[in-house]
């Protein structure tokens, strides 16, 4: 696994390295002047270490360069790191805040890095989007805090059961335990009721209208547009391109066959003395003839080509199909795994199992 992440991200932070030159950051507090020089330096000292294979000291300086001025340049660096050493939750925390934050003219190759790293990622955690019913409530996922809602993107996860809670002043807590599935993203709704008007303390509910969530930059990159699956779209193009190269072949084994046989016809009028040193009317004739054998054998030339290309092309799309048809059913079977769900107050709670069908 780690020899695929480096095949694939090695190069990023050249790139890096290069694309950016001054230290942009997205977040709304300006860090001091010296922070950011320092976060700089630290960036780049990552930036060497990294291309020198030293991932702890990579890691301990971009962890730093972070500390200091968060900056979507060095979340992106960062990530990759944990990559490497196999932080995939904090590889995929990272990651998805680079491009939540990155810029809309930034560099396409740089950005298509960094979704490439957060799909790895993503294969071996899983995610929350945590929804509140009110805004500057205080969430936390296993006791530790993720921020105050609305949250900015997905809360990534090891998979497994976690308590899922929010809390604000004024407001009675609610909390859920959840079973999160590898590479899923689980959608958790808590409502907050207010302590004046008397009501139970929090608890899911359905009836209570949320937001829409944000449209979030992390989710991964869809590979066809709604209503066919990627193994529809792979049989699709691939037996387009296949069929152009059959037919390709088809034609001009035809016409190859229709120049051999004018090739025999003009053959037929050459005189005795054949075309070794033609006279008379046999130098047009034979001339003819010359054309008639290189068109052939361009025609079957051609055809025989065409023939190739085709069967690579069948050949290569069953494999793709294949393959992406697997990736496809891995990924149904461990979002649609059995789940519990597990709601409690000082009046009750409950358990529910299920699973989807």
């Amino acid at each position: 696994m780690v020899q695929v992440m480096r095949a694939l991200l090695s190069g990023l932070f050249c790139l890096l390295a290069i694309a950016f030159t001054t230290l942009c950051r997205a977040d709304p507090s300006e860090p001091a002047a010296d922070s950011v020089a320092r976060a700089e330096q630290l960036f780049h000292d990552g930036t060497q270490a990294f291309e020198g294979a030293r991932y702890p000291d990579a890691y301990k300086a971009l962890k730093s360069a972070w500390d200091l001025a968060p900056s979507y340049r060095t979340a992106a660096g960062l990530g990759q790191v944990e990559l490497q050493i196999e932080r995939f939750r904090d590889a995929a925390f990272h990651l998805s805040y680079c491009l939540r934050h990155y810029p809309p003219d930034g560099d396409a190759d740089i950005r298509t890095h960094v979704e490439d790293g957060l799909e790895l990622a993503r294969m071996h955690v899983a995610a929350l989007r945590v929804r509140v019913g009110v805004e500057g409530a205080d969430v936390t996922v296993d006791g530790a805090s993720v921020g105050k809602s609305p949250l900015d993107g997905l809360v990534f996860v090891e998979p497994g059961s976690h308590d899922v809670a929010a809390a604000r002043a004024g407001y009675r807590s609610a909390e859920e335990v959840v079973e999160a599935p590898v590479r899923g993203t689980l959608d958790v709704s808590l409502t907050l009721v207010s302590d004046e008007n008397g009501n139970l303390p929090g608890t899911l509910s359905s009836s209570v209208a949320l937001p829409p969530p944000k449209q979030e930059q992390e989710e991964p990159r869809k590979l066809a547009p709604a209503g066919l699956s990627a193994t529809a779209w792979v049989l699709i193009v691939g037996g387009s391109l296949t069929a152009t190269a059959l037919a390709t072949a088809i034609v001009f084994d035809v016409k190859g066959a229709s120049a051999s046989d004018d090739l025999k016809a003009a053959q037929a009028t050459v005189s005795a003395r054949g075309c070794e040193m033609p006279i008379g009317s046999d130098v047009a004739t034979c001339a003819r003839v010359h054309d008639l054998a290189e068109t052939r054998n361009t025609n079957n030339q051609i055809a025989i080509l065409g023939a190739i290309v085709s069967g690579a092309l069948a050949v290569a799309t069953a494999g793709t199909a294949v393959y992406v048809n697997s990736r496809e059913r891995a990924e149904k079977s461990a979002a649609n795994g059995p789940f519990v769900h597990v709601s409690a107050s000082p009046t009750g709670g409950s358990v529910v199992l299920g699973a989807v069908f």
